[in-house]
C-alpha cells in the first residue's frame, strides 16, 4: 500500500493546489460587464478540468486490485498509452533520438526574444513571427506552407483571445499598432 500511496501522492498534491487556486479565483473581485465574461472564468475552468483528472487518476489508482503495479510504477499514463498503441517494444528497440542543443538554444532564444517584443510589434505580428520562426528552427522546410499556417495561428489566437476569452493583447507602437488594429476591425474586435 505504501507504493500504492506514493504513486498517487502527486495527484492529490496537485488537486489541492488546484483546490486552493481555485477558491483564489473564486474571490477576484471585478465589476461585471454585460453579456461578458468575468476574469475568474478561464482560470477556474481549468481548475476544474485539472481536479476531475486527478480525481479519476486517483479513484483508478486506488481501484486497481491489491497485486497490481501502482498506476505510476510502470511509467504512467504515457507508458500506457504507449503500450496500448503497441510502441512500447518498438521504442526499446530503436536508437536513443538525436539531440540538438543548438536547436533548443536558438528556441529558448527565440522564446524570450518574443515575451519582449511584444509589446513593440504586437501580438499578431509578434506570433505570427514568432511560430514561423520556430517553425523553421524545428527544421520544416515548406517555407510557403509555414508561412500560411503561422499566419492562421496567429489570426486564430488573436480571435480566440479577444473575440471568445476577452483578453487586451498588445498592439505595439507604429507602425506595427496599425497592422494590429486593421485585424481587429477585420475581425470585428473592439
Amino acid at each position: 500500500m505504501p507504493q500504492r500511496l506514493r504513486a498517487l501522492a502527486p495527484y492529490v498534491v496537485v488537486l489541492a493546489i488546484a483546490a486552493y487556486f481555485y477558491y483564489v479565483a473564486s474571490k477576484f473581485a471585478f465589476t461585471p460587464r454585460g453579456g461578458r465574461l468575468g476574469p475568474d472564468v478561464w482560470p477556474r475552468t481549468i481548475l476544474v478540468l485539472t481536479m476531475i483528472v486527478c480525481v479519476l487518476r486517483i479513484a483508478a489508482g486506488l481501484r486497481a486490485p491489491r497485486g497490481d503495479a501502482p498506476a505510476d510504477a510502470d511509467g504512467g499514463l504515457i507508458a500506457d498509452v504507449a503500450k496500448d498503441a503497441g510502441h512500447a517494444s518498438d521504442a526499446a528497440t530503436e536508437a536513443p533520438a538525436e539531440r540538438y542543443p543548438a536547436r533548443l538554444a536558438i528556441g529558448i532564444a527565440l522564446t524570450v526574444a518574443y515575451v519582449a517584443t511584444l509589446g513593440v510589434v504586437g501580438f499578431a505580428v509578434g506570433t505570427f513571427v514568432y511560430m514561423l520562426a520556430m517553425t523553421v528552427v524545428g527544421r520544416y522546410r515548406r517555407y510557403g506552407v509555414a508561412t500560411i499556417v503561422s499566419l492562421t495561428g496567429a489570426l486564430v489566437l488573436m480571435f480566440v483571445f479577444m473575440k471568445v476569452v476577452y483578453l487586451s493583447l498588445p498592439i505595439g507602437v507604429a507602425p506595427f499598432e496599425s497592422v494590429s488594429l486593421a485585424l481587429m476591425r477585420l475581425m470585428g474586435v473592439r
